[in-house]
């Protein structure tokens, strides 16, 4: 376990990094169908129930094979065997949900950017309404055969080859970092 501290002085950067430590702490994972979440003074363990991969249950684990736009390709086997599963990354996650946003009445401009080397990884660039300009990577970052766990929900949004997933990412939780 990692003791997260929040950074003192007066800077930008160090209000940036104590909103960053704050959001992290208050990051609460709440039980859910198929799963009970337990704290523990080493961390939050994720209990799952025994049904919780059957047929017909919301939650379902599958392994990471690689990172599109909006979606993850992933399979039932460490390794790429079984079944594919195609899962929706979270909204908030999406590269082709907008390319702006109005925060407040402020627009904020986005671009999205896949890794050449590191095809896990996707940046994106944010310019805020005075044009300051810095980029973001998905944090933490996706690992090739990371467990997914992922929700079964019947409107994610995401369609491939017109088919819509009805699965979306669900842990680990990630968002973006610049």
């Amino acid at each position: 376990m990692i003791a997260l501290h929040e950074p003192t002085g007066t800077s930008r950067l160090a209000a940036f990094l104590r909103a960053v430590v704050r959001g992290i702490k208050e990051c609460r994972l709440l039980d859910g169908v198929g799963y009970k979440v337990e704290r523990t003074q080493y961390g939050s363990l994720l209990k799952l129930s025994p049904t919780s991969f059957s047929q017909g249950t919301p939650l379902k684990m599958s392994y990471l094979q690689s990172v599109e736009n909006d979606y993850l390709v992933c399979n039932e086997e460490v390794g790429g065997g079984g079944n594919a599963v195609l899962v929706a990354k979270m909204p908030r996650l999406r590269c082709s949900a907008s390319n702006d946003e109005t925060v407040f009445g402020q627009t904020w401009y986005y671009g999205y950017e896949q890794d050449a080397t590191y095809p896990l990884v996707w940046y994106r660039t944010v310019s805020d309404p005075g044009l300051a300009v810095w980029v973001e990577v998905i944090v933490p970052a996706y690992i090739q055969d990371e467990v997914i766990i992922s929700a079964n929900i019947k409107n994610t949004g995401v369609t491939v080859d017109t088919v819509p997933l009805e699965q979306v990412e669900l842990l680990p939780n990630r968002f973006w970092a610049g």
